[in-house]
């Protein structure tokens, strides 16, 4: 009777090590089976959240200082970094089509005013970051491989590398909730030449945070068109 009672209990150590083994295959196989598909509609639900504010930090200072969004106007500031340094900030609405870039330089005629142009153009339409980021990485780098999750600034991220032939690489933190690009880390001949830092709130923004801009004292310039 005792030694049935042990064989028993042997029974189920060995059934509860195996019952782990076989679990642990099945996490192995499930998190392997992130693909590149999925990766892209990740990414496409950053287009459907419609309020947040993002802060750069790093080499992404070269692109921009900040972006706010509600519904489907945005404020894009860009970098003093970057090539358009004379920017204070651009207004855009997509349902209207209508942008308004907000200048740091004073109007040759009226000295006293700064330049505003306000144009009526569909080109700014859906120019959501994350997947205008992505989609430059896709046209450089083919080989894909998933890594891992992981806790990144308070979110939960997927983590995939993108190589090219000369083993260049780019790494993600996407973030499994939002869709959103959390980090960027660029290699190049095994040296890493850039990290940039996307820092994201959502659900602060309000009406007055993205208001159409007052142009009253502004030389205004540019065309407008498609309206």
């Amino acid at each position: 009777m005792k030694q049935t009672r042990i064989l028993i209990i042997v029974i189920a150590i060995l059934l509860i090590i195996l019952g782990i083994k076989i679990s642990g295959v099945k996490m192995f196989k499930q998190k392997d089976e992130v693909t590149l598909e999925q990766i892209k509609e990740l990414i496409a639900k950053s287009e459907n959240i419609t309020n947040y504010y993002c802060e750069s930090e790093g080499d992404a200072n070269a692109l921009f200082k900040s972006i706010k969004r509600r519904d489907n106007i945005k404020v894009e500031e860009p970098s003093e970094t970057s090539s358009n340094n004379n920017i204070e900030y651009i207004w855009i609405n997509d349902d209207e089509n209508k942008v308004i870039v907000v200048g740091n330089a004073y109007h040759k005629d009226y000295p006293n005013k700064k330049i505003a142009i306000v144009e009526y153009t569909d080109s700014y339409k859906g120019n959501y970051y994350p997947r205008i980021l992505f989609n430059s990485i896709l046209k450089g780098l083919k080989k894909f491989e998933y890594k891992k999750e992981e806790n990144y600034n308070g979110y939960n991220c997927i983590v995939v590398n993108f190589k090219d032939e000369e083993n260049n690489k780019v790494e993600l933190w996407i973030d499994k909730e939002y869709g959103f690009i959390m980090r960027e880390i660029v290699e190049k001949n095994g040296e890493k030449t850039a990290d940039s830092k996307f820092n994201y709130k959502f659900n602060c923004i309000t009406e007055d945070d993205v208001k159409e801009p007052d142009l009253s004292n502004y030389a205004i310039e540019g065309s407008m068109f498609n309206k």
